[in-house]
């Protein structure tokens, strides 16, 4: 079953991507960016979907400190605006794209699939963390 590490300081924004991401996969939620970090060195998930903005480290830094831990991390990049500044530095430091929200669940599913360590099997528990 494919693991999701959400990173997601919006409780709003994460219960709804949670319950949309539980029905096929794992899924953890952390709220700060050094949680993020630290939870990636622990369980090395499938899939990081990191909001652009986090209290205190943002999410571009988070990104670009994932990535040097693990250069083949798969990392999306999620955000209210797609201000072309954000886009550009999450593509240089090695985002797989950008989700704008607000997403469909068709969206966000199929974007969590184009990960390489996701195979599409179906799984069903999601805890917060």
């Amino acid at each position: 079953v494919p693991l999701v590490m959400l990173v997601e300081d919006d409780r709003f924004s994460a219960g709804y991507a949670m319950s949309l991401l539980a029905r096929e996969n794992d899924v953890f939620h952390v709220r700060t960016g050094e949680e993020a970090v630290a939870y990636y060195l622990d369980y090395a998930p499938d899939v990081v979907l990191i909001d652009v903005h986090l209290p205190g480290m943002q999410g571009t830094d988070v990104l670009q400190m994932i990535k040097a831990i693990d250069l083949s991390a798969h990392c999306v990049m999620v955000s209210v605006d797609n201000e072309e500044g954000s886009v550009i530095k999450s593509s240089r430091n090695g985002a797989y794209s950008y989700l704008l929200k607000p997403y469909s669940r068709e969206r966000l599913l199929w974007t969590v699939r184009q990960s390489p360590h996701v195979k599409g099997v179906d799984g069903i528990q999601a805890v917060t963390v």
